[in-house]
């Protein structure tokens, strides 16, 4: 009978690695981690109304480079069914070239949504509505 003699091999696993450059495998992808709000690759049609009535919950989006833009209601309280990378272009927080990562903040609804210029987008203005998205720093 032969002998074998196995020698311990050290395995490492990461478990939730943090994650230092956007990942762009496909829009719609949900990426949680422990400590930090779930990040959604998005986009550019991609909304927040699914998080409609979850006041204080933070969302982390990443906005693929070159999208396209979409509709926005709002200036810096928007619309929750808004577009969040059309909004964060808005907002002057990424542009539309390049992309980029931002963190929402679901918000209650608001009696009215101004809209405005800014950025190269336009927003509409809109009444009513259950549902609102703010950009956090």
């Amino acid at each position: 009978m032969m002998s074998v003699l196995l020698a311990a091999i050290p395995l490492a696993i990461a478990v939730n690695p943090p994650v230092s450059q956007p990942i762009v495998p496909a829009a719609g992808l949900v990426i949680a981690q422990a400590d930090s709000p779930t990040t959604r690759i998005a986009d550019w049609s991609e909304t927040a109304a699914e998080y409609q009535g979850q006041v204080g919950r933070q969302i982390r989006y990443s906005c693929i480079p070159n999208g396209s833009l979409s509709s926005v209601w709002g200036t810096d309280i928007y619309t929750d069914d808004s577009s969040i990378c059309s909004a964060a272009v808005h907002a002057g927080l990424i542009n539309q070239s390049q992309g980029g990562n931002v963190i929402i903040e679901i918000a209650p609804g608001e009696i009215a949504y101004e809209g405005t210029t800014r950025n190269g987008v336009t927003s509409t203005e809109w009444g009513r509505w259950d549902g609102s998205v703010v950009f956090v720093d």
